[in-house]
């Protein structure tokens, strides 16, 4: 359970996870090189590791040790941003719906992926005219990596205030 007015963090296993997934996404490209004879491959790897797997690692990390997160009667406020800081408060009277995602390996961490929906036009991506066959995208208010429990626990906190 989330307490009330209480300054939050990403969990730690938020961090394994990332580096779990960036593993498995750069094991699975060396796999395709490993089909182009065993010295590519082995070069591959170490490059993918060294001048990739490490940047992005570190980037990522530095991304969830920046996230926090606030809730109150009223809002979620959501504080993330490495070099420029950023703040965002979403009022639960604004919020039309939140989505509780877990995939396979996230389950093995036991985390599930918050997204929180407003009305807002700026979830709203529409490509430029001269990009073919670029569609719509569109992309959350707000988004934390946490807890299962504490996912669900959010999802019907916010579900339960919202109906007020």
């Amino acid at each position: 359970m989330i307490n009330l007015n209480q300054n939050y963090k990403i969990s730690s296993k938020a961090k394994t996870y990332v580096f779990i997934r960036l593993c498995i996404i750069l094991g699975i490209i060396s796999c395709v090189v490993l089909f182009q004879g065993l010295s590519a491959w082995l070069n591959t790897f170490i490059s993918l590791w060294l001048i990739v797997g490490i940047w992005i690692y570190l980037a990522m990390y530095l991304i969830y040790k920046n996230i926090s997160y606030q809730i109150d009667d009223y809002k979620i406020a959501i504080n993330s941003g490495v070099f420029t800081k950023r703040s965002k408060a979403i009022s639960f009277d604004m919020i039309q719906n939140v989505d509780v995602l877990s995939g396979v390996v996230m389950r093995w961490f036991n985390l599930s992926r918050v997204s929180i929906w407003t009305a807002s036009p700026g979830q709203i991506n529409i490509p430029s005219s001269n990009q073919q066959n670029a569609g719509t995208s569109h992309t959350p208010d707000g988004s934390l990596l946490l807890l299962s429990e504490d996912a669900e626990w959010l999802k019907n906190f916010i579900t339960d205030h919202h109906s007020k």
